[in-house]
C-alpha cells in the first residue's frame, strides 16, 4: 500500500513540476491509456500503472522541449519507450558503461578523393532488413554482424541473415546485453572460424549458453580494421565511397524520442551506442547534409528504423569508432530468407 501512495505522490509531484492542471492531468490519463492500446502495453498493478504515466508525461515534456529546440530539422514524438524512464532506456537500449577499445597503432588511410554527391548502399542491395535487438543492450553485436551480412554480399556471398545471438553468447572478450565493442566481436568471429545463421542459433535478448560449436558457420571473417580516423567526416565519406555500409558507435542517448527528418540536436560523442551507417545525402529544401544511419531498434522506431544525423559537426560521436570487415562467402549455404527477429 505505501508503494502505491509513494507512487501517486511521485505522479502528482511530476504534475506539479510541469504545471498541469487537474482536469489536464484527466487528459494525460486518457491519453496514455490510448497510447497503451497501440502499443498493446498493459501493466497488472496499479503502482506499474502510475509509474509508468509519470514516465510519460515526463516524456510528453521533453519531445515538446525538443520539437521546440530542433523542430526546425526533425521531429520528436511518442513511441514505444514513452512509459520509460531515460535511466531505464539507457539500461535496456543503450551501453551506459562503454568504453571505446584504445587504438594501439595510428593508421593511415588513402582513399579516392572523387567520391559522389550523395550515396545511400540500400539502394545497391548490400543492407539487410532493419532488426530489433530488443531490451538487450546487444547493439555492438547486432552491428557487427550487420558489417559482416553486409560484407558478405559484397563479396559475392548469398543473402545470409546471421546470428547475433552467437557473439552475445560465446565471445569472450565482450559483455553480452551489458553492451561490447564490434571491433572484438570481428575479433571472436575470425577465432571462431566463422559466424552462424540466425535460423541456426535464433536471438533470445538475453545472455544464454554458448553452443556454437554444434552450429556450421556461415560466413568466415579474414580481416578487420577502423576505416577512417575520429573527427573527419570526409575520411568517413570517402571510407563509406570506397568500402560500403560500414560499423559505426555513437552516443544515441538523445535518440530516444526521434521519428523523423535530420536530427540536429545537442548531442555528446560519448558513445553509447553501435549502429550501422549506410550513406549520405543533403536536403533539397534546407541544403542541410547528413548521414543515413541504420538503427536496431525495429522498424516502428524513427524513419521504419533509419535517423538521419546532421553532417559536419561530427554530432553523436559519428566518427569517433568506425570499423569495416573482410569475409570469405561460404557459397555452400542457400539463401536465407526467413522471419527476422
Amino acid at each position: 500500500m505505501w508503494r502505491y501512495l509513494a507512487l501517486i505522490a511521485i505522479m502528482l509531484a511530476v504534475v506539479s513540476a510541469y504545471n498541469v492542471r487537474l482536469s489536464t492531468a484527466d487528459d494525460y490519463t486518457t491519453r496514455f491509456k490510448t497510447w497503451m492500446v497501440e502499443h498493446n502495453k498493459m501493466y497488472h498493478e496499479e503502482e506499474e500503472f502510475y509509474l509508468r504515466l509519470s514516465n510519460f508525461i515526463r516524456n510528453i515534456h521533453s519531445i515538446e522541449k525538443m520539437n521546440r529546440q530542433y523542430g526546425r530539422t526533425a521531429t520528436f514524438g511518442l513511441n514505444k519507450f514513452s512509459d520509460l524512464s531515460l535511466d531505464e532506456f539507457k539500461k535496456h537500449y543503450l551501453m551506459p558503461n562503454y568504453k571505446p577499445k584504445a587504438r594501439v597503432t595510428k593508421e593511415t588511410f588513402n582513399y579516392p578523393s572523387n567520391i559522389p554527391a550523395t550515396l545511400d548502399w540500400r539502394t545497391k542491395g548490400y543492407v539487410t532488413p532493419v532488426k530489433n535487438q530488443l531490451m538487450c543492450g546487444s547493439c555492438w553485436a547486432f552491428s557487427a554482424t550487420e558489417q559482416i551480412e553486409t560484407a558478405n554480399i559484397m563479396a559475392g556471398g548469398q543473402v545470409e541473415y546471421l546470428s547475433e545471438q552467437q557473439i552475445v553468447d560465446c565471445d569472450p572478450y565482450d559483455g553480452g546485453c551489458g553492451g561490447g565493442d564490434p571491433y572484438t566481436a570481428y575479433q571472436y568471429v575470425q577465432n571462431n572460424g566463422g559466424l552462424t545463421l540466425n535460423v541456426t542459433y535464433p536471438y533470445t535478448a538475453a545472455n544464454g549458453a554458448c553452443y556454437a560449436n554444434s552450429t556450421a558457420p556461415a560466413v568466415q571473417v579474414t580481416a578487420f580494421g577502423y576505416a577512417s580516423s575520429q573527427g573527419n567526416e570526409t575520411q568517413l565519406r570517402e571510407a563509406m565511397a570506397a568500402r560500403g555500409p560500414l560499423s559505426i558507435c555513437v552516443n544515441a542517448e538523445p535518440w530516444m524520442s526521434y521519428q523523423s527528418g535530420i536530427f540536429s540536436s545537442t548531442c555528446s560523442d560519448d558513445l553509447d551506442h553501435c549502429v550501422q551507417i549506410v550513406g549520405y545525402d543533403t536536403d533539397a529544401t534546407s541544403k542541410t547534409p547528413y548521414f543515413i544511419v541504420r538503427n536496431s531498434w525495429g522498424t516502428d522506431w524513427g524513419l521504419l528504423g533509419y535517423i538521419y544525423i546532421q553532417a559536419g559537426s561530427n554530432l553523436c560521436g559519428i566518427t569517433n569508432e568506425v570499423t569495416y570487415v573482410s569475409v570469405h562467402p561460404d557459397s555452400s549455404n542457400t539463401v536465407n530468407y526467413h522471419k527476422m527477429h
